[in-house]
């Protein structure tokens, strides 16, 4: 199991206030786009403070409302199943009918026979996959690791072990 990530302290509920403070207006565009809104609920909820509940729940309700749309995007697809599906994981909702679809059945069509993951495939799109998955319970394929480990810097260099984008 992977454990919930925390960002505790003052600095986080700092940084998270000020998320708050950015929501402005009323419907659709209070919370922003949908990957934002989704990126601001994962921070949120990162922190571990209950004053934070109204607003992931608002949150929550906006990206249910917006999930189909979104999961069919071309620019979201896959990939935005796969960040939905760690939303769905954050606030221990049925990914399996997460705004009435199953994030983890379209995370598993966007996994390729090698591995590669999303139509744009590399370490981001495929971490985001790997991520989903195992919040969800999910096994990893091998082949997504190996394909992710493809990308791997070596840990000598300007690069520390990270992860580029350009295969060696």
């Amino acid at each position: 199991a992977v454990a919930p990530a925390r960002a505790a302290g003052t600095e986080a509920i700092k940084a998270a206030d000020y998320i708050v403070s950015t929501f402005a207006g009323s419907g659709s565009k209070r919370f922003g786009d949908v990957g934002s809104a989704a990126d601001s609920l994962l921070a949120l909820a990162a922190t571990g403070d209950a004053k934070y509940a109204a607003d992931i729940t608002a949150i929550t309700t906006f990206l249910q409302s917006s999930a189909p749309a979104y999961v069919k995007a071309d620019a979201g697809g896959v990939t935005g199943a796969a960040k939905l599906a760690i939303v769905a994981a954050a606030v221990k909702a049925d990914p399996a009918s997460f705004g009435g679809v199953d994030l983890l059945a379209a995370v598993k069509a966007g996994i390729g026979g090698d591995g590669a993951f999303g139509a744009y495939p590399g370490p981001f799109s495929s971490g985001l996959g790997m991520l989903a998955l195992a919040r969800n319970g999910q096994p990893v394929p091998d082949a997504m690791v190996d394909y992710l480990l493809r990308y791997a810097q070596p840990r000598s260099g300007s690069a520390g072990g990270g992860f580029g984008c350009a295969t060696y």
